[in-house]
């Protein structure tokens, strides 16, 4: 793990290229909604990429 904070303060600082980009992290955050409103509303919902 303490190459993705390596990898963070690089980028930061200009050094380098983030590992996780920021499409999949938005992904991520669209799957992870997806799953609350699933649980909120107890039926399935559909997630799209």
């Amino acid at each position: 793990m303490s190459g993705f904070y390596d990898n963070f303060a690089a980028v930061l600082n200009g050094e380098a290229e983030p590992i996780v980009k920021n499409e999949e992290v938005h992904r991520v955050l669209r799957l992870i909604e997806a799953i609350f409103e699933a649980g909120e509303q107890q039926k399935v919902v559909h997630f799209q990429e």
